[in-house]
């Protein structure tokens, strides 16, 4: 009964883990773009802050290893980053080769265009840095397991 429990409770802060860390990149982008303040978008950073640490402490509480909590969190980190730039490159491509498709594209390009050269790159950029900064963690993780390993 323990590992199935262990188990639900290890996908559950996963998902929450994962979903925080999502949380934060339009908020992050909305700052650097100087669309919004920390303070208009309080509740969501707030709760995302709040979210994140609650995981790490309840990953820590199932993995009992520091290491553990490296290797999770790095890997974590890296998935919404690499989802974010993904889905962002395709969406761009989707949005300009589609564009020329619909009924008074003329209206509607100017705008398209002001997304695509504003919104994208800050989004791209913040999950470009979410990527590295997950490999990073994953990566001090992997070291501190193979040193843990060897000695």
């Amino acid at each position: 009964m323990r590992v199935v429990k262990d188990t639900i409770l290890h996908v559950f802060v996963h998902i929450a883990l994962f979903t925080a860390l999502a949380l934060l990149i339009p908020v992050v982008s909305a700052r650097i773009n100087k669309e919004a303040s920390w303070v208009a978008n309080a509740n969501t950073l707030t709760a995302s802050i709040l979210l994140i640490i609650i995981c790490v402490v309840m990953m820590y509480k199932i993995k009992q290893s520091t290491i553990g909590v490296f290797k999770s969190l790095g890997g974590m980190m890296f998935l919404p980053g690499f989802l974010a730039v993904f889905f962002g490159i395709f969406s761009a491509e989707k949005i300009v080769t589609s564009i020329q498709n619909i009924t008074g594209a003329a209206i509607v390009q100017p705008v398209a265009d002001f997304y695509i050269r504003h919104s994208i790159p800050s989004v791209l950029s913040v999950a470009a840095v979410y990527m590295a900064v997950g490999g990073a963690i994953y990566w001090i993780g992997n070291l501190l397991d193979r040193n843990t390993r060897s000695n």
